[in-house]
């Protein structure tokens, strides 16, 4: 029998993370219903689905029952500030807003190591103002690193398949740009004690990574490595890269990396707090050839 205490509702579950997150809480006992748009009433609770959107909202009696809320869903099609606040910010408030009417015990945002003080992309920016307000309510933040595995989705996916497709490897700038790696199993653990941990104790940002940064050009040996190949890795002055995306974003066609990442990939935290992460006690481990494929 279920255990009524165990429900909790998932914002983007069909995405690369919120999937993992999904898979790793069903196995452990619990019912995940997955929030999903353009989901009529009928299938409401049936199949593990609930209607939902971004820019309509959900209705508050959808959530009853459901004691723990994570909000993983982002809608990147937007690239004006004007149109990432009302959809993703606001949003964002808005389904808090109805999980706290319904009764939802737990909230979790999960944000993004993009977000800090001083962030230069509107991607950090608009993490940082859901941010604000889920933590005036009691909210848990987890701002995950870059996350990897054997199989990953998102950005590491997307890098992983260009280095696995050419000898040579273009990247953005220097190369030296860092990162901080978050494996998804460590993440799942991370999310899955949240769910548990009292509210009281979680009153700031977790960053959600190794401590230990890598940069780009590490990453993209380290996946070769794994392959048993070697690459030859060619700079390409970020400036350029910044300029071209914006003309093919005001131009309307998009070619999957947008500018706004760019700005975010060459700003990165310059001192990620890690002291939260140390004191709910889930360790993450580092990035290397050997826990990419294990």
């Amino acid at each position: 029998m279920a255990d009524p205490a165990k429900t909790c509702a998932i914002t983007g579950a069909n995405g690369y993370i919120g999937s993992r997150i999904t898979a790793h809480l069903r196995r452990e006992g619990w019912t995940v219903y997955e929030l999903r748009h353009h989901l009529v009433s009928a299938v409401v609770k049936d199949g593990l689905l609930l209607p939902y959107s971004l820019e309509e909202g959900v209705k508050p009696e959808i959530l009853h029952g459901v004691r723990v809320l994570i909000h993983c869903a982002y809608d990147f099609r937007p690239v004006r500030w004007e149109e990432i606040r009302a959809i993703n910010v606001n949003g964002s408030l808005r389904l808090f807003a109805a999980a706290r009417e319904a009764g939802v015990n737990r909230i979790i945002f999960l944000s993004s190591m993009s977000a800090f003080a001083g962030c230069k992309s509107l991607y950090g920016r608009g993490k940082m103002e859901v941010e604000k307000e889920a933590l005036k309510t009691g909210a848990a933040v987890i701002r995950p690193g870059l996350v990897f595995g054997k199989s990953a989705g998102g950005t590491f996916g997307a890098l992983h398949k260009l280095v696995s497709a050419s000898k040579v490897i273009p990247v953005i700038g220097s190369g030296q740009h860092i990162q901080y790696l978050a494996h998804e199993e460590d993440l799942c653990r991370l999310i899955a004690k949240t769910c548990v941990t009292d509210s009281d104790y979680i009153s700031s940002p977790i960053s959600a990574a190794a401590g230990r940064s890598v940069t780009i050009r590490g990453i993209v040996h380290v996946v070769a490595e794994a392959k048993g190949q070697k690459k030859t890795v060619i700079p390409i002055p970020w400036q350029a890269v910044l300029l071209g995306l914006k003309a093919t974003e005001i131009l309307g066609p998009r070619i999957g990396l947008r500018s706004d990442s760019v700005i975010s990939l060459v700003n990165p935290n310059p001192n990620p707090d890690f002291a939260p992460l140390r004191r709910m006690g889930v360790p993450f481990r580092e990035f290397n050839a050997h826990t990419l494929i294990a």
